[in-house]
């Protein structure tokens, strides 16, 4: 690599870092969003479609503005419009606002996929680990992602620090007076009862007989004190009352912190693209320079075996981030409603240990050898999918352990695919922006429109949906690999 060109690969990285952070903001902040905006895991998928219809529009646009603009000055557009969506997200109070708002962000999420491999391929056109390098960035930012998230959920450290604790309050009407007892919380043992002296001597007693992450079940003894003390329990009147315990009533989150966070980000790295850009223009006097370059290879004309060739890598592209796709943005909502009765903190940092996993994987193929064909790692990488969808039938069955195991597998194995993709397609034919264009629109619409189709699935047919869409998807992928493989035999 150029001694001029470290900086450039270090915004370019910090860049796609960015992208990665937006990619999977949503996922983990999902159930608070269903509480703030009072709506349904099914109402709430929409969100999905708009910002894979966003996608699909910011590439469509993404060949007319690499072909009008420098390449730097179009990521420094897509880094702006990521820093007003990131800002504006929390405040949008509804569904129907949050709509002009995803969509702007899907469409940032579009133009980032192309306009930064276009613009790897500019500054590096031989070296396939640029491109590895490079896109592992997004993975790293989707691995922080929930990590930033998590204190300001509404079960985080930060958000119960700054909660009032409210006080329960627990009326019960007898003889024809009502007695209210404070400071129940579902902290309380059976071993400890909470005790009250009452005006007309009896004694009142309170302690917690059942306890879920649902709900809470209090009983109430009255008694007589004589009775109390004799240890009868002739006298007693028992009342049980069941009180709902992580739902949305007194709900509160701060969701608006992290994704300032998310917003500042993004605004150094608006700077760092800025500079790249005229470095560029001080270091070099030719115009079509890479940092300031038209693209030329638009208009490449491709035979029919090469157009079913891109056809077919057009679908394993929407499948190789479908997959996580559906991890990032329904696996909490999975391991909350179904029989593994998880919590929201536990789930969040599954979310993010499966990103740091695919993070890993994506960035292993830089550390190998050129002798080692894409098309090997990829041989490896479905297999070890395969293994991932395998272990994940046993959690209905033994809990949540395998389904740690899962997600790890699947982050790990899938991380290679996204960029094998581009290096594999460049092995039989040129990898113009256009083609750079439609292999990104399948990726982005299948990272969002899957876990819509998913979503909605989940909804109809119960939690255990999940793991037959992430099968399905899997096996499908495979499916289309094997075809790939065979026609590209008509292209060497």
């Amino acid at each position: 690599m150029e001694d001029r060109k470290y900086f450039e690969m270090f915004v370019l990285f910090s860049f796609t870092i960015s992208v990665g952070m937006s990619l999977a903001s949503i996922g983990s902040v999902l159930p608070d969003l269903l509480c703030l905006w009072d709506v349904t895991l099914h109402t709430a998928s929409i969100l999905f479609l708009v910002i894979g219809a966003g996608t699909v529009s910011g590439i469509a646009v993404s060949s007319s503005l690499i072909e009008k603009l420098p390449a730097f000055i179009v990521l420094v557009i897509i880094s702006v419009a990521r820093v007003v969506t990131m800002f504006l997200f929390p405040y949008a109070g509804s569904v129907a606002f949050a709509g002009p708002i995803v969509f702007l962000h899907g469409a940032a999420l579009g133009l980032s996929a192309v306009g930064s491999l276009h613009t790897t391929k500019l500054l590096w056109p031989q070296s396939a680990g640029a491109i590895y390098l490079v896109q592992s960035g997004g993975a790293f930012g989707a691995t922080l992602s929930p990590l930033i998230e998590k204190p300001f959920l509404s079960d985080g450290l930060f958000t119960v620090m700054m909660r009032d604790i409210s006080q329960l309050q627990v009326s019960k009407a007898m003889d024809g007076e009502v007695t209210s007892y404070g400071g129940i919380n579902k902290t309380f043992e059976r071993s400890s009862p909470v005790t009250t002296d009452t005006p007309e001597g009896s004694l009142k007693m309170t302690y917690v007989e059942n306890m879920t992450n649902t709900s809470i079940t209090i009983v109430f003894q009255n008694m007589n004190l004589m009775d109390y003390l004799n240890g009868s329990l002739s006298e007693a009147s028992f009342i049980k009352m069941e009180m709902p315990i992580n739902t949305c009533d007194n709900f509160i989150t701060y969701l608006e912190y992290p994704f300032s966070i998310f917003g500042l980000y993004a605004i150094a790295v608006t700077v760092g693209l800025i500079i790249c850009y005229r470095r560029g223009l001080n270091s070099l006097d030719d115009h079509t320079s890479a940092y300031t370059s038209i693209d030329r290879d638009t208009n490449v004309s491709l035979s029919c075996t090469e157009k079913i060739f891109i056809s077919l890598m057009f679908l394993l592209s929407m499948l190789c981030l479908a997959l996580m796709g559906c991890v990032s943005n329904l696996l909490v909502k999975f391991g909350i409603e179904s029989d593994l009765d998880a919590d929201l903190s536990t789930m969040s940092n599954m979310a993010s240990v499966s990103w740091l996993f695919y993070s890993i994987g994506r960035i292993i193929p830089v550390l190998m050898p050129d002798r080692v064909r894409t098309f090997r790692i990829l041989v490896v990488s479905i297999t070890g999918m395969t293994a991932g969808v395998t272990i994940l039938f046993l959690c209905p069955y033994y809990g949540i352990i395998p389904l740690w195991i899962s997600m790890t597998l699947l982050g790990f194995f899938t991380g290679p695919q996204f960029s094998c993709i581009f290096t594999w397609t460049g092995e039989y034919v040129c990898l113009s922006s256009k083609i750079i264009a439609i292999l990104s629109m399948g990726a982005t619409v299948g990272f969002h429109l899957l876990p819509t189709v998913t979503g909605l699935v989940h909804d109809y047919f119960g939690t255990n949906s999940f793991i037959y869409s992430i099968a399905g998807i899997s096996v499908t992928y495979t499916i289309l690999f094997i075809s790939i493989t065979l026609v590209s035999r008509y292209l060497r």
